[in-house]
């Protein structure tokens, strides 16, 4: 159960991330 929260921290994390690098590249584009 341990590997599993990890895996969904880890995954939100990364989506944090890219929803950040989606922000600045849409700032970047406009």
């Amino acid at each position: 159960m341990k590997q599993t929260t990890l895996d969904g921290r880890s995954w939100l994390r990364l989506r944090t991330v890219v929803k950040i690098i989606l922000a600045l590249f849409l700032l970047l584009v406009n």
